[in-house]
């Protein structure tokens, strides 16, 4: 007889149930790099504005080209705010699918402890019921054995 598991089909969802858990973080994970790599560039810019700025004005600058290098730093400025403020919240969303990730990760483990112990219960039982046949099969040929010596 074959070992079965009567639990198997939720083992399997709860696999499946951690693997898309898993899935799942990394491509927040990856969202994450591409808004820190979109960061990165708008500082980039940002920064290289500044120098330029900064040049352009030792050179001298009319008040409406300041109030637009002015505007553009401004613009950026709050493109990279909303960036970290994107950054954050994903990452508070990663830290909340870990959470689930563990918590289905322990759910799992319970039914894979409660899948050996029942295959060990069953290598027992199964043991036990081949010792009773292989002492029946003893006894039948002791028995034999009597009836022709006889």
């Amino acid at each position: 007889m074959a070992f079965n598991f009567r639990f198997e089909k939720v083992l399997e969802l709860k696999r499946k149930k951690e693997d898309s858990l898993k899935n799942e973080i990394a491509i927040l994970n990856l969202r994450k790099l591409e808004l820190l790599e979109e960061k990165e560039k708008l500082s980039w810019e940002l920064d290289s504005l500044k120098v330029e700025f900064l040049e352009r004005q030792a050179k001298g600058l009319v008040g409406e080209e300041i109030r637009l290098y002015l505007q553009f730093m401004n613009s950026l400025s709050f493109l990279i705010a909303k960036k970290d403020m994107e950054i954050a919240d994903l990452e508070e969303r990663i830290k909340r699918k870990r959470e689930e990730l563990i918590e289905a990760s322990k759910e799992r483990k319970k039914f894979e402890r409660l899948r050996e112990k029942a295959f060990e219960i069953y290598l027992e039982e199964e043991s036990y019921k081949e010792r009773v046949f292989l002492d029946e099969i003893g006894q039948n040929l002791f028995l034999r054995r009597e009836r022709i010596d006889s």
